[in-house]
């Protein structure tokens, strides 16, 4: 979020309308309306939560504490963690017509991306059609840290995807009954081979017992499942 904001800018993307003011002073307390007040506008302009007070410019926090006449000082007091937060981003959410997202929605969102990389690489480019999905979806977007993570993932794995299904096209077509008929049942069950893209536990970096970080499973799978599918088809050949 940038710090400095022109009189203009506040007015065009923090200005709360009758309905928002009203929910806000619907909280009790006026930290508690000011808290509700910038978590709904910061998740209008950026689809997402703050997740601490340090990340509200001073400027929006005043221009937001003089429309619901209270004292800015007062975000001083309102609680950052725990289920008081959490029961203001819930009513949020309800008001916006937003849900949480599941574990359902990380995978569809994963499969998709890894479909959109085909036709664009820019990671910002690609984080923007990532939050344009979610509002599409009327959900709540990820951690910027996990969509980070699920564009560099479907960024590496679809071109190997790509690859893989050509192989396995080509093997399909070889005159090797044995080696045709093979990649034939694995071309039926060619989506589950992706599964590790697409749920979270299983495309997290590995750490081994003495405490450093490794390539992250997923690409070591796939960078062997290349280099035997290959081998198998190149083999059958002679």
């Amino acid at each position: 979020m940038k710090q400095n904001w022109t009189i203009d800018e506040l007015i065009d993307h923090w200005t709360l309308t009758p309905g928002e003011r009203e929910m806000a002073k619907r909280a009790i307390g006026a930290n508690n309306q000011l808290g509700r007040a910038l978590l709904l506008k910061w998740f209008q302009y950026a689809d997402r939560f703050p997740h601490r007070k340090q990340e509200t410019p001073s400027a929006v926090v005043q221009f937001m504490a003089r429309q619901l006449e209270v004292s800015p000082d007062v975000l001083h007091e309102f609680p950052w963690k725990g289920r008081s937060i959490e029961r203001q981003r819930a009513r949020i959410r309800q008001y916006l017509g937003v849900r949480e997202a599941t574990v359902e929605d990380a995978e569809e969102l994963t499969k998709w991306l890894v479909g959109v990389v085909g036709e664009q690489r820019q990671e910002e480019t690609l984080k923007t059609a990532v939050y344009q999905r979610c509002r599409e979806r009327q959900i709540e977007p990820p951690t910027p840290g996990r969509i980070e993570r699920v564009i560099h993932l479907a960024i590496r794995m679809q071109p190997i995807q790509k690859d893989l299904g050509r192989l396995l096209r080509q093997g399909a077509e070889l005159d090797q009954p044995r080696t045709a008929g093979t990649c034939r049942d694995i071309l039926k069950r060619e989506a589950a081979l992706w599964t590790f893209i697409t749920v979270p536990a299983l495309n997290r970096p590995t750490t081994p017992p003495n405490g450093r970080c490794v390539a992250p499973s997923f690409g070591v799978a796939a960078v062997l499942a290349r280099r035997v599918m290959r081998a198998v088809i190149l083999s059958s050949a002679f």
